[in-house]
């Protein structure tokens, strides 16, 4: 038998900007590479859900899409969350991503990538943010709802 080599690269950052007391804008994004002839399946890139690692330890946050996608090698994620504080306790966020995937860099900016949108609701309680989001994405074509409790671990 032979050891098929692959590596992964990965990569996100995030940042609140608040502007006042009321508004805040929150960009981040994300990268993961992975370079080698033939990536396993348990360590392909994958998309979705509100939460981070949900699912697998290398998915991606991307909202519209409401449970996993798996996405080709190269794959980026940009997301903008713009922030408001409407009532003490209770906020409104409107929320944009993109993502693009590809096989290999050299086609990376080849075809339209995937766009992913949501209205959520947020009302901050002693244990936890109880939240709903509203989302669609152009991967799915589907209008999703989520609802969480609490912080997420």
């Amino acid at each position: 038998n032979s050891f098929n080599n692959f590596h992964s690269l990965a990569a996100d950052a995030k940042v609140v900007l608040p502007i006042g007391d009321i508004f805040a804008f929150i960009p981040s994004f994300d990268f993961r590479f992975l370079l080698g002839d033939e990536v396993p399946v348990p360590y392909m890139n994958v998309v979705g859900g509100s939460l981070r690692s949900r699912y697998l330890d290398q998915q991606m946050p991307f909202v519209g899409i409401t449970n996993m996608a798996s996405m080709k090698n190269i794959l980026t994620v940009f997301r903008t969350d713009l922030r408001f504080k409407v009532a003490k306790n209770h906020y409104l966020t409107g929320i944009v991503n993109y993502l693009r995937d590809s096989e290999t860099f050299k086609t990376y900016t080849v075809g339209p990538g995937f766009f992913g949108a949501a209205v959520e609701y947020s009302y901050d309680t002693i244990f936890g943010p109880l939240t709903a989001n509203v989302h669609w994405s152009d991967l799915t074509g589907k209008a999703g709802f989520y609802i969480s409790a609490g912080y997420n671990f």
